[in-house]
């Protein structure tokens, strides 16, 4: 068929150059999911905008997703992005303004996290452990502590107020992320400390306020802009274990300055003078010596004093009185007070001197002299009653007290005869004991008081018969108590000793009064201890008796046999 005149002939190669151009164009509008792209008002319908996205077909989005004021102010032509959240089979895409403008905000905020970059937001609310708070739209999390440098007492300032921020912290699987306010006011303030270092130089005498006192050492304000440290070893040439005692915050102080490393400044008070301890290599000054000191300073545990030539020195308070450790020197002693001391400790490498008021004089020396030595009788004011025993004042000069032992105010009945007694009552007590090394110095009652175990026992040795009489029976125990000789010494019998057979040995068979013959099994005078038996009297009398009768030959022996028989025949009685 003839071909007409201006009519294009569309061939193979017609074919190829169509479908190159429409990839072309396709390729134009390729769209990728989970991307961002700009999209361009088509038609405003009921419930839908229709958006041209650069595809082959029209996006639509709920109107659901603009505010009323963005809706009455919306017109066609209007560009805004939208986020690609799937491609239909069909061809349409589903898109949505809210997640593009998510999407956007949280790529800033990341890239402001990466870069370290700073980003304006507002507290929304408070919610718990710190603050909600809007950046570009989305809404993050800052701690309480993340605020300020300070605690926030009062956050109302702070509401819907933008801030200047910092990203510290961000969460890609959640989309949640961390602000900070206190990281840019720190670096404020390095950059601040840092201009006001230079100012400053090791060997500098600066003056400062003190604003924190730690167990270490001292925090002060330099003029009061820069803070330092004041190391405790720092503090004084006197080691001070509380340095309360020294310092009060607010208190202003001199220092010099010592280092300044990474930013940091140390000084010292105590190089703002020259060490007093160099003075102590010359030997003028030797231990157990007696010397004049001034009272410098009296702390909660001792009294800084100056030796000779200003020598600082420690006067603890346990080294002031023999009968007290823990003494308010403030009663004894007055600032400015010069006493006398003993040289007890010196330490040149440690730069320590202590001395002592206490080794002026050896009490257990001046006790001797007013009261006496050992052995002596003296007539004691009762201090202190203690469960383990008493406190005795010997005479009103002599500092040290004496001891009396619980167990030596009496032989017996020890508790009864201590509630008998009361502070301030004067007993006769003998010196038995002095300790020159532990300052000690006991006594006793009982080398003044009559022996009852010694009168009880007097004359007699261990396999003698003794006669008791029963005081008291103790059923629940299966003891017997019993009194010996005519003081009535106490002494127990105990159940196993009562008698040799098992089915006897009750304390219940006997009654108060009933007077006992027991054998005498063990006794030690200067223990005051002694065991007497009922049932090693039964024995031995038997062994005696078998012997006896034993030598006397077949009528003996029958004899016996009558006698073993009668006390059968009463044990079987008496078991009935």
């Amino acid at each position: 068929m003839p071909v007409e005149q201006g009519l294009k002939v569309y061939n193979q190669d017609s074919n190829n150059e169509f479908a190159t151009l429409l990839e072309k164009d396709l390729n134009k509008r390729t769209i990728k999911e989970h991307s961002v792209i700009e999209a361009t008002v088509e038609a405003i319908l009921n419930k839908v905008v229709v958006l041209d996205v650069n595809f082959k077909s029209s996006a639509v989005l709920d109107k659901s997703e603009f505010t009323q004021d963005e809706l009455a102010n919306l017109k066609v032509g209007d560009k805004f992005p939208v986020y690609i959240e799937s491609l239909e089979r069909m061809g349409s895409l589903v898109v949505s303004k809210e997640k593009a403008a998510r999407k956007t905000a949280w790529d800033k905020i990341v890239n402001s996290f990466n870069n370290k970059e700073n980003v304006t937001g507002k507290i929304r609310s408070v919610v718990r452990g710190g603050y909600s708070v809007e950046v570009y739209g989305s809404i993050g999390f800052m701690p309480n502590s993340q605020l300020d440098l300070k605690p926030v007492k009062d956050i109302k300032p702070f509401m819907n107020t933008p801030l200047t921020l910092r990203v510290i912290k961000c969460d890609h699987q959640r989309l949640n992320f961390i602000l900070s306010r206190r990281e840019l006011l720190a670096e404020d303030q390095s950059k601040a400390r840092e201009e006001l270092i230079k100012n400053y130089s090791v060997g500098m005498e600066v003056s400062g306020t003190v604003k924190n006192i730690v167990s270490y050492g001292v925090f002060f304000a330099i003029n009061g802009a820069v803070d330092s440290l004041i190391h405790s070893q720092e503090c004084d040439w006197v080691r001070v274990p509380n340095l309360n005692d020294l310092f009060s915050v607010g208190q202003t102080v001199k220092a010099k300055i010592i280092s300044i490393e990474d930013g940091k400044i140390s000084c010292s008070i105590k190089q703002l003078t020259d060490n007093p301890y160099d003075k102590l290599e010359s030997g003028k000054f030797k231990t157990g010596e007696k010397y004049k000191v001034k009272v410098s300073k009296i702390l909660d545990f001792g009294a800084i004093c100056l030796l000779d030539e200003n020598i600082p020195c420690l006067l603890h308070q346990s080294d002031f009185m023999w009968t007290k450790k823990h003494v308010n020197l403030n009663e004894h002693l007055k600032v400015g007070e010069e006493i006398e001391v003993v040289l007890k400790d010196v330490d040149t490498s440690k730069n320590k001197v202590i001395v002592s008021v206490k080794d002026l004089k050896n009490p257990i020396e001046d006790f001797k002299k007013k009261v006496g030595d050992v052995g002596t009788v003296c007539k004691a004011e009762i201090v202190k009653i203690l469960d383990f025993g008493l406190f005795l004042k010997a005479h009103p000069e002599v500092e040290l007290d004496i001891f009396l032992h619980r167990l030596q105010v009496s032989y017996e009945n020890q508790v009864e005869e201590i509630k008998k007694l009361k502070v301030g009552d004067k007993i006769e007590v003998k010196i038995v004991g002095i300790s020159d090394t532990e300052m000690k110095i006991n006594c006793s009652r009982l080398p003044l008081l009559e022996n009852p175990f010694a009168h009880a026992f007097e004359g007699k040795k261990v396999g003698d018969v003794i006669t008791v009489k029963v005081r008291e029976v103790d059923k629940a125990k299966n003891n017997l108590y019993c009194d010996v000789g005519p003081k009535r010494y106490k002494i127990t019998i105990p159940g196993k000793e009562i008698s040799k057979d098992k089915a006897q040995a009750r304390a219940e068979r006997f009654q108060a009064s009933d007077s006992l013959d027991t054998l005498i099994v063990a006794l030690d005078p200067e223990k005051m201890h002694a065991k007497l038996s009922i049932k090693a009297l039964e024995e031995k009398n038997e062994k005696e008796m078998i012997e006896k009768y034993s030598s006397e030959g077949k009528e003996g022996s029958q004899l016996l046999g009558t006698v073993l028989k009668d006390v059968l025949n009463k044990s079987k009685k008496d078991k009935e």
